[in-house]
């Protein structure tokens, strides 16, 4: 607390805007330990303005988130929920599900205070499950004891019990000694609620035994008043009377209107027990006193106005969520549409494609018949152009070789009637003419025969 008090103090000195509103945040949040609740929310709302006027969100939510809590030890409800719902509601817009569990959480103690258990479980199961999303484990072990707090009220104390043991092993036997009191408190609660009194004392002595180690007043109140109701429950007046006044005395000097009001009902009971039906009257109008103080006509109306706020703007957000989701399914479905008219348009496309394909290779496939069909024509034609040519041909040389018979028979005849001519001729000059043609007849001779050889 003082070097909170010193760090505070210089950076007023500085008059640094920052270091105020974290300095006097946390010394804000060292008075409300040292159970200093009023001084705690003055100068967390005088911090607050300063946070607002700097539109410092960061501070402001956990200044918020504070004097929430200052005010649930107060047993002002209807203060604790304004100002856990305006958190809340930053929160969200941030978006960060670790810092909007731990606001649901507040909310739900604030309402398990009211005795109000369905909006406590509520917003307690709503923190579980953004703790599971986020795979949070900060404050899982207190939320898991809440629960099951909640559920004890309901009657069902096994499945209290389970939650509340599900809590204490959630830390791996690392709990803190303010988690490890609540867990047993809570148990000794839930035994106390199912008539197992032996039961519930055990662990009330343990959770008592650590509130006095660590000077939490309110749990030492709390515990108190368990161990007075047992005790009245046993007859025990003298002992319950004296845990009642411990419980008062400490009730009044802090400030703890919630508990009075318990400590209040329990004497109002033990009188009527012991037939003290003055005394009784005494703490029955004091009791009526408190629970008026704290549950007036007009706190009633600002919870329920508040209850309503927040819930019309849940309303409204929802219907805002539900707007968005019909806008983005109408985008969806357009977007389906567009999707499907071009899937369609290509399924034209590759049709028409297809087709004009198809075409393009039936086109081709009747040209190469026609062209395989011009080919054995010309091919059939030429064939017989060459078998023409060949006949032609052969006729030509058939005659030919007819004529080259008959001229070497000529020649034959002609060399004969020569060499004839000349035995019988005497004149020189005939015979030399005879020679001569005799010669020409020779050397023609052997022509013929060679082309004849050719063939």
């Amino acid at each position: 607390m003082a070097y909170a008090t010193q760090a505070f103090d210089l950076a007023l000195k500085l008059r640094d805007s920052s270091r105020i509103i974290r300095g006097g945040r946390i010394k804000s949040a060292e008075l409300r330990r040292l159970e200093h609740i009023d001084d705690a929310i003055v100068m967390a709302l005088y911090i607050l303005r300063i946070a607002r006027r700097h539109k410092d969100t960061t501070e402001i939510k956990s200044l918020l988130n504070s004097l929430g809590t200052s005010h649930i030890l107060r047993g002002e409800y209807d203060q604790a929920l304004r100002y856990q719902f305006e958190s809340l509601v930053i929160r969200e817009k941030g978006g960060n599900k670790k810092e909007i569990s731990i606001i649901l959480n507040n909310i739900g103690v604030c309402y398990y205070k009211l005795n109000d258990i369905p909006s406590s479980i509520k917003y307690f199961k709503r923190c579980l499950e953004l703790k599971r999303e986020s795979n949070d484990k900060y404050g899982l072990d207190r939320l898991l004891i809440n629960i099951g707090l909640c559920v004890n009220e309901m009657g069902n104390y096994a499945e209290a019990i389970k939650y509340i043991t599900e809590g204490l092993n959630s830390c791996d036997g690392k709990c803190t000694d303010q988690i490890i009191l609540e867990g047993e408190i809570a148990l000794g609660d839930t035994f106390y609620d199912a008539k197992l009194f032996s039961e519930s004392l055990k662990h009330l002595k343990i959770s008592y035994q650590i509130a006095k180690r660590i000077d939490n007043f309110r749990f030492q109140v709390e515990n108190i008043l368990y161990f007075a109701r047992i005790h009245l429950i046993k007859k025990d007046f003298e002992m319950a009377i004296r845990y009642l006044n411990e419980a008062e005395n400490i009730s009044l000097q802090k400030g703890y209107k919630f508990l009075l009001i318990d400590t209040y009902e329990v004497f109002s009971k033990l009188f009527n027990e012991i037939k003290d039906y003055k005394s009784a009257s005494l703490y029955l109008s004091k009791y009526i006193a408190y629970k008026d103080s704290v549950f007036n006509e007009k706190v009633t109306s600002n919870l329920a106005q508040l209850h309503a706020d927040f819930e019309e703007r849940e309303n409204l957000k929802t219907i805002a969520e539900k707007n968005q989701m019909l806008s983005l399914r109408e985008e969806l479905i357009q977007k389906q549409k567009i999707q499907l008219a071009l899937m369609a348009a290509i399924a034209l496309l590759l049709t028409i494609v297809a087709i004009m394909l198809y075409k393009i290779y039936r086109d081709k496939l009747l040209i190469n018949i026609k062209l395989d069909q011009k080919v054995k024509e010309r091919t059939e034609e030429l064939r017989e152009n060459n078998r023409s040519l060949t006949t032609a041909y052969e006729l030509q040389q058939s005659k030919i070789l007819k004529v080259e018979k008959e001229s070497l028979i000529i020649l034959s005849s002609v060399s004969g009637l020569c060499h004839a001519a000349r035995l019988e001729l005497t004149d020189g000059r005939a015979k030399e003419y005879i020679q001569k043609v005799a010669n020409n007849i020779d050397q023609l001779s052997p022509l013929f025969k060679k082309t004849k050889e050719g063939e």
